[in-house]
């Protein structure tokens, strides 16, 4: 099974930092920090990024 990282795995799923922060109620700034490791984020909004990206939560590589 291949393995993505947020970046990689939003933009397979062909959406911009601006959709994903509307859609998760967040800035795009915050959805940029997450996947550049600069802010953690929660369990809640992980798996709800899981699910829009279509993605099963083992597939996606949070950065450290």
């Amino acid at each position: 099974m291949p393995h993505y990282t947020l970046k990689q795995a939003r933009n397979l799923a062909g959406l911009t930092l601006a959709e994903v922060g509307d859609k998760v109620g967040k800035t795009p700034q915050t959805v940029s920090a997450w996947e550049n490791g600069l802010s953690s984020i929660s369990a809640y909004d992980f798996l709800f990024l899981c699910r829009l990206y279509g993605m099963k939560s083992d597939q996606i590589i949070l950065p450290l």
